[in-house]
């Protein structure tokens, strides 16, 4: 593959969160032991989705990576801000739909596998959904989030019914 660093993308749909997990620890143990978490573990989750090769800076190269959808979560680290207020991140998981963009990645040393992700919009209910790992339901009126693994076939069929103004702000990385 020719393409080299960075790709930039534009106008792809996205939700971005950042929540502080119900098990520091469990966050923290995602990551090598010689990088420091922030305090409180944040989690951050991007799940993303590009519906055309022409939103790629890429788009014109026949090896390009073409449509795809993306997810990646990770923990915030501490000390590495890239800028004043913006903290360095470390990839736990990085699940991608388009097996060329997994070996680019792969090749600079991410944790990149298989995954699908996608988005749908009603309303004011925005679900992203990436299977079948990660799942995550949020109104973008409102900055609660619900983020879970889905367990059970009755989740797997239909999203959770609860509204956006009682959901509560939870999550748990596995």
């Amino acid at each position: 593959m020719t393409l080299h660093a960075p790709q930039l993308i534009t106008a792809a749909r996205m939700l971005y969160a950042v929540w502080l997990p119900a098990d520091p620890a469990a966050a923290a143990a995602l990551v090598p032991d010689e990088l420091t978490v922030r305090e409180g573990s944040p989690v951050f989750i991007n799940q993303y989705v590009v519906d055309d090769a022409a939103q790629t800076s890429g788009a014109g190269d026949p090896e390009g990576f073409g449509a795809y959808s993306l997810t990646y979560l990770g923990v915030e680290l501490a000390d590495l801000d890239t800028e004043a207020g913006t903290p360095g991140r470390w990839w736990t998981h990085y699940l991608d739909s388009s097996p060329e963009m997994i070996t680019y990645a792969k090749r600079r040393g991410v944790p990149a596998t298989s995954g699908r992700t996608q988005l749908d919009l009603s309303g004011d209910r925005l679900v992203a959904m990436t299977c079948a790992v990660v799942r995550i339901r949020s109104c973008p009126s409102s900055p609660q989030v619900i983020a879970r693994r889905r367990t059970s076939r009755s989740e797997r069929r239909s999203p959770a019914t609860a509204s956006c103004a009682t959901s509560r702000a939870s999550a748990a990385i596995s």
